[in-house]
């Protein structure tokens, strides 16, 4: 079976980022890779864990499975917006993630 790309993710990252914009109607919020790695279907977060490596510093890979994600999200109708993560710690489903790079990508689909 081929290693997962950007492009075989991606409708699955639109639906996620329409299912955060429609539980958050008044809001329309912003989400990192990392909270839609989280909200894929579990067959899919672990096979792109298991292909790449986990999300955030110490995954092992420089590519991870979070980067797959947020390189798809990229591929979309999306706003994107850039948040320091210098002093941050970020949980995501119970999980401290440390992020592997200090700018993080905040992604949400475009209103129309």
């Amino acid at each position: 079976m081929p290693v997962l790309k950007p492009s075989d993710i991606k409708d699955e990252v639109k639906t996620v980022l329409n299912s955060f914009r429609a539980s958050h109607p008044q809001n329309h919020p912003f989400v990192t890779a990392y909270q839609i790695l989280e909200k894929l279907s579990p067959e899919l977060k672990n096979r792109l864990i298991s292909e790449r490596c986990p999300p955030g510093q110490g995954g092992g890979k420089p590519y991870s499975a979070a980067s797959v994600v947020s390189d798809a999200a990229e591929m979309l109708d999306v706003e994107i917006k850039i948040l320091d993560t210098t002093y941050l710690k970020i949980t995501c489903n119970g999980a401290d993630i440390l992020a592997g790079n200090p700018n993080v990508g905040l992604y949400r689909l475009l209103t129309k």
